[in-house]
């Protein structure tokens, strides 16, 4: 039997919203994400972020994000970690808050997100969030070519 919202633990919260949302019923599928969230689940709030940005609610696109990105227990998942950051920080700089979008940016590069070095690096050189540095934004896209080689971006690099 599936449990209610307020009947089960993080796990199980998070495996039923999965269920509604290969179902397609995304209310649901919200009500046991956001449970989960609240038990500190931090898959479930990667999950909700990317639905709402998805549907171009930027204002819970990245509370949800930001708290799967934040969250202390998510370490242990480094790669979803890094991809929330990364998913932050698009999020951030899609409403032009620069600062911030460069702040997760940097977080999810140093987990080895190579997009994020990438956006990381093209703030830096372009001063936004930040004061303009070509030299420091070339050392973040470096690393995001020896993160990834064969990002379509690195071959733009390799050109300059």
């Amino acid at each position: 039997l599936l449990c209610r919202p307020l009947g089960c633990d993080a796990n199980l919260c998070r495996s039923i919203g999965s269920i509604y949302e290969k179902s397609g019923d995304m209310q649901r599928m919200i009500g046991y994400y956001q449970k989960a969230t609240d038990l500190g689940d931090y898959i479930a709030p990667h999950a909700l972020g990317i639905y709402y940005y998805k549907n171009a609610d930027l204002a819970n696109a990245t509370k949800y994000l930001q708290i799967a990105c934040e969250n202390p227990k998510a370490i242990e998942e480094k790669a979803l970690k890094a991809e929330s950051c990364y998913n932050l920080s698009v999020a951030f700089l899609n409403s032009k808050d620069y600062e911030n979008a460069l702040h997760y940016a940097k977080i999810a590069c140093d987990l080895n997100g190579a997009k994020a070095c990438y956006n990381a690096g093209s703030l830096i050189k372009s001063g936004q969030g930040t004061q303009k540095n070509l030299t420091k934004g070339n050392e973040f896209h470096k690393k995001a070519c020896e993160i990834e080689p064969n990002l379509k971006v690195c071959e733009k690099y390799q050109q300059h």
